[in-house]
């Protein structure tokens, strides 16, 4: 398949004065071989209408605050896999973004960490893109009566329940429905991510719960040991993964 790519020329600086051309040495470059796949929720689906490219980003880890630094690679967004122009020997973030001919994202998938080695090809692990649906991540701490506490103190298995409740087009209300299942962590993780969830506004609810059997939580049954504040979020696009922050859960029966 044709690559887009916009690689940077090479550049030749002619010493005036000795008549030399110094030319860039790419000797000990390599390159990522990066493959997609696209889905909505669990579903394989095919390049939105507007994905007019699918570009790779790869993004020197020790510049992961200044995503403007990533080096760019364009391809078809159909041709499901392609190279990166020939880096510098570093470890890499690397990720997919759709996006339309104006550059404007759709969809991106989350980070893979790399590392390229010199005048290698490296394969980077097949990455997602979510084209309908995100994530949401937060951390959370226990508290009892306002001092912390641990989750050895709560009686039971102690799991962290997030109820994600989708909002309508018009805001959310008492009307919107959560999604049938809560998405489940062990206490003692003290952060995690959900499983995809649609793109929107969203309102979720944070618990620690004792019993995360499959029937019990179909069944609405899990008693929460204690419940934070609901919080309102947002997923923007495809790919998006809305942060909650640290939530605090203030459990309210049955420490030790």
């Amino acid at each position: 398949m044709k690559n887009l790519v916009l690689s940077a020329l090479l550049v030749t600086v002619a010493a005036q004065a000795a008549g030399c051309i110094f030319v860039s040495d790419d000797d000990d470059r390599g390159r990522f071989e990066v493959a997609w796949t696209l889905k909505s929720d669990e579903q394989t689906v095919t390049c939105p209408p507007n994905a007019d490219r699918a570009t790779i980003y790869s993004l020197a880890a020790a510049d992961a605050n200044n995503p403007d630094l990533a080096y760019k690679d364009l391809w078809d967004c159909g041709d499901g896999s392609g190279n990166t122009q020939l880096l510098p020997p570093d470890n890499y973030l690397v990720w997919v973004q759709l996006e339309d001919a104006n550059g404007g994202l759709i969809a991106r998938s989350l980070s893979e960490e790399a590392t390229l080695t010199p005048s290698d090809t490296v394969a980077v692990r097949p990455v997602e893109i979510q084209v309908t649906h995100g994530f949401i991540e937060f951390a959370w701490t226990l508290s009892r009566d306002g001092a912390p506490i641990e989750c050895a103190d709560v009686l039971g298995e102690d799991y962290v329940s997030l109820d994600t409740t989708v909002c309508g087009t018009d805001g959310c209300g008492p009307d919107d429905m959560p999604l049938p299942l809560p998405d489940v962590f062990t206490c003692e993780d003290h952060s995690g991510r959900t499983y995809p969830v649609p793109v929107g506004d969203f309102v979720a609810s944070i618990s620690i719960i004792d019993d995360p059997t499959p029937d019990v939580l179909d069944n609405g049954d899990a008693v929460p040991l204690g419940v934070a504040d609901a919080i309102n979020g947002t997923i923007r696009f495809g790919g998006d993964v809305d942060s909650l922050g640290t939530v605090d859960i203030p459990v309210t029966v049955n420490a030790r």
